[in-house]
């Protein structure tokens, strides 16, 4: 969203939330904050809709970006 783009001590608090209960209950945390940031300014509209989620190009920019990390869940085949 917007303010993970900009940032701030909101953003960075959240973030550091998510990790530790990610790491707490063991569950793999995949953060794309750092590299929505990286996004051109003129371009970062475009990987939302107006719902605040993905829109079809954020999606396509999310599976580039997991795939780009290898991320290792990924690899493993669907559970039932």
């Amino acid at each position: 969203m917007a303010w993970d783009y900009r940032g701030g001590p909101e953003t960075q608090a959240w973030r550091a939330f998510v990790a530790r209960e990610a790491e707490r209950q063991g569950v793999t945390l995949v953060d794309l904050v750092d590299a929505l940031r990286r996004v051109p300014p003129t371009e970062v509209d475009g990987i939302y809709a107006p719902d605040a989620h993905f829109s079809g190009e954020g999606k396509e920019w999310a599976a580039r970006v997991l795939h780009s990390r290898r991320v290792p869940f990924l690899d493993r085949p669907a559970s039932p």
